[in-house]
């Protein structure tokens, strides 16, 4: 188990190569040894009040559900650029929903569904400190909150859950005109649902909470893919307003 100098070494490790130049994975000696540390990495890299959202998918079958927090500075106002100290920036479509009043940790799912204001598009930017992020230790990469670099939100759907997630299918086009289409299944309301109350249990295990305003992304339904310097990615998917994102 790793103590708190070594957790804070490895938050300020991750920091500093975000702004100065990346690198291939932590010190052996900062390495995480187990997810608490890695989570315990991305508490000392963001504090509470700055997080603007979180990050979880539906459960992987190997490792079950991880998350990370986002910060409200990697917010990107629809249509605008990604930061210019990006250094290999990709993007992922998502569906996200917006948490409409504070969700207590030992809330259930009709509290839950009580507390999602809507759903809406997404636009996640990935851009990893690390020099390739799928190589490195998978902990390393959790503690680097899972790669977040930006977020773009569109605009929220109040008469969500109407939706059928399952057959939601978001596609970029880009102003290339090139369109990219998901290669995966969707996952379904069902999924995303115990992907958000896992969420809400496991953030309040860490003394947080998924708070009013805050934005959960759900998982990539299409991407992530590289976007270059020049172009512009909008995501569109039937039922929603489309959101951009441009590379400078």
């Amino acid at each position: 188990m790793m103590d708190m100098r070594r957790i804070e070494s490895a938050a300020a490790t991750i920091r500093n190569a975000r702004l100065v130049g990346r690198i291939p994975d932590l010190p052996v000696e900062l390495v995480p040894q187990d997810e608490a540390n890695a989570y315990a990495i991305q508490d000392a890299l963001l504090p509470e009040a700055e997080i603007a959202g979180w990050k979880v998918a539906p459960a992987n079958a190997a490792k079950g559900h991880r998350c990370a927090p986002i910060s409200s500075r990697a917010l990107i106002a629809p249509g605008g650029a990604l930061s210019q100290d990006a250094a290999a920036p990709e993007v992922e479509g998502e569906v996200a929903v917006v948490i409409g009043r504070n969700l207590a940790a030992g809330a259930g799912r009709d509290e839950l569904l009580d507390a999602i204001s809507g759903a809406c598009l997404a636009i996640e930017v990935l851009d990893s400190c690390f020099t390739d992020r799928k190589r490195i230790d998978p902990l390393s990469a959790l503690a680097d909150c899972q790669s977040n670099a930006g977020l773009v939100i569109g605009q929220l759907r109040e008469e969500w859950q109407t939706l059928d997630l399952a057959v939601v299918r978001p596609r970029f086009v880009t102003s290339a005109g090139e369109t990219f289409e998901p290669a995966k299944p969707m996952a379904s309301m069902t999924a995303v649902l115990e992907a958000v109350l896992w969420l809400a249990h496991h953030a309040g295990e860490r003394g947080r909470s998924l708070r009013q305003g805050q934005v959960v992304i759900t998982g990539a339904r299409v991407g992530p893919m590289p976007i270059l310097r020049g172009q512009t990615f909008r995501l569109e998917a039937d039922g929603f307003d489309s959101v951009a994102i441009r590379h400078e």
